[in-house]
């Protein structure tokens, strides 16, 4: 019989999860926890801190896309979305250790 995991139960997940300024970005829309623990292994990060560190990342990188296929050539909101996590990350990294 196998061993069921619950990946939402990682650190790392519940660090990410916990970041409001994600919310509705591609990490928290299209990535599942198990998604989540996929990723991160595979880039060797295993901590908390780093774990957020990449999904901003990650989110930051889909908004830049984002801004460039906005149709009718008005990138506005994927650039502010893009500058909004920015910010977030900034202040990420000034309360937490990397």
């Amino acid at each position: 019989m196998s061993k069921t995991v619950d990946h939402s139960q990682d650190p790392r997940v519940q660090a990410v999860r916990s970041q409001g300024a994600l919310t509705y970005t591609n990490v928290d829309e299209c990535y599942g926890d198990a998604d989540l623990v996929e990723y991160l292994d595979e880039g060797g990060i295993k901590t908390p801190n780093k774990a957020v560190e990449w999904a901003f990342d990650e989110a930051i990188e889909w908004a830049y896309r984002m801004a460039d296929y906005e149709v009718g050539g008005d990138c506005t909101e994927g650039q502010d979305l893009a500058s909004s996590l920015q910010a977030a990350l900034k202040e990420f990294k000034k309360g937490g250790e990397s």
